[in-house]
């Protein structure tokens, strides 16, 4: 993905500030001045309280210039940190969902992974914590589940075909959806990276299937990319909730 980390008209918007900072100096020194020359063109103080009157309202509308700035501006950071929380909610749902298609490829003996839909709206690092411990259980239990589920029949394709199947459309709006929307936000470096992770984990994965269908390749080959897969998404899902949690303090 080739995606510009900068804000959407960041430099226009640094371009606008600037220029509402040199109007109120400008203003400042302009009402400086008239002060000083109505008091040497009129002694008696008439021209001098008559630019005063003027300066007044130069001055009221420097402050008005401000608190307008300030109060744009910390709407824009509010706009944003919005756009972030729902960036990273989205993240951690759609990792939930993949997981859930997962743990329902297991046989016979289910494994509670302490997953919540509710925490995303509430957040704790209590909650987080047991949904990351969670996700690390049900990738060490389909490891090893692997040459049982490899093993699977099915007459319509290899047991890592379905699972793909099942979980490539909360795959493909990560990476074609929330994943450039991270990597413009420049929200973290770090779970830029791991995105690009779980793309590349992703992608191998969608080769190695034909491989399985049309070449004899083992199905096992499929679950262990699709176990790169889940890892990388779980590294994203800890990464996301946790930086979650602080935007969220």
């Amino acid at each position: 993905m080739h995606i510009s980390k900068c804000k959407p008209n960041s430099g226009l918007r640094s371009l606008y500030y600037s220029s509402m900072r040199r109007v109120v100096i400008q203003l400042g020194a302009v009402a400086a001045l008239f002060i000083v020359i109505g008091f040497v063109v009129s002694p008696d103080g008439f021209a001098g309280n008559l630019i005063a009157e003027a300066v007044g309202i130069l001055v009221a509308v420097a402050v008005a210039l401000t608190l307008a700035e300030d109060l744009a501006r910390k709407r824009r950071r509010e706009d944003w940190a919005r756009v972030r929380r729902q960036t990273l909610r989205s993240l951690c749902g759609y990792i939930e969902d993949l997981s859930f298609d997962f743990w329902m490829s297991l046989p016979d003996e289910p494994i509670d992974i302490r997953t919540n839909a509710h925490w995303v709206d509430y957040p704790s690092s209590e909650e987080v914590d047991k949904a990351c411990a969670g996700l690390r259980d049900l990738e060490e239990r389909v490891v090893a589940e692997i040459p049982v589920l490899a093993a699977q029949p099915d007459l319509r394709a290899s047991s890592s075909r379905l699972l793909f199947e099942e979980v490539k459309q909360d795959l493909f709006a990560i990476r074609d959806v929330l994943a450039p929307r991270v990597m413009s936000l420049d929200e973290d470096p770090q779970l830029s990276q791991l995105l690009g992770d779980l793309e590349e984990a992703t992608r191998r994965w969608s080769l190695v299937l034909p491989a399985i269908e049309e070449w004899g390749v083992r199905d096992e080959d499929g679950w262990k990319e699709a176990i790169s897969v889940f890892r990388c998404a779980r590294a994203v899902y800890e990464k996301a909730a946790r930086r979650l949690l602080k935007i969220e303090a």
